[in-house]
């Protein structure tokens, strides 16, 4: 566990860029849960000619009332033009955002390696020359090269 501790210190410079890719993932999955929601109401709406009720027993905001009014009121075949729209559009914009949550994670990720690295290479300069006649140059490299990896 102290482990995981020292390493949030090279996590910490980059917490906005970690910030803004929680935010994606946030936004990400907002917009694929809008888009499956409203599926099956409008389904319901356009091949069986059912009206969208809202659950009884909630309190549900004006807007979204007016909203269902809005939607049960337009013609099935309209409705399933306009609807096919917004939900390419809410796909397209789940999309951008996790792609953006995914690439904000990787620069975090190779920030963070980048770090690490930095700090073993400093540690190394401090050494003795004892420690380096003592230690195979390939065993260094090699253990700095997976442990950045590991990390990563």
């Amino acid at each position: 566990m102290n482990k995981y501790f020292r390493l949030v210190k090279f996590v910490i410079p980059h917490a906005w860029v970690l910030a803004l890719a929680a935010l994606c993932m946030v936004a990400g999955s907002g917009f694929g849960g809008i888009s499956f929601t409203m599926i099956i109401p409008m389904v319901d709406k356009i091949i069986a000619g059912k009206k969208i009720v809202l659950p009884a027993g909630i309190a549900v905001p004006d807007f979204i009332q007016g909203i269902v009014d809005k939607v049960n009121a337009v013609p099935p075949l309209q409705l399933l033009s306009s609807m096919t729209m917004i939900v390419m559009l809410l796909w397209l914009l789940k999309n951008v955002f996790v792609f953006l949550q995914t690439y904000l994670m990787n620069d975090v990720s190779q920030r963070v390696v980048n770090d690490v690295k930095n700090a073993i290479y400093r540690k190394l300069l401090t050494l003795s020359m004892d420690f380096y006649s003592n230690n195979a140059t390939g065993k260094l490299m090699s253990r700095i090269t997976y442990d950045a990896a590991v990390i990563r």
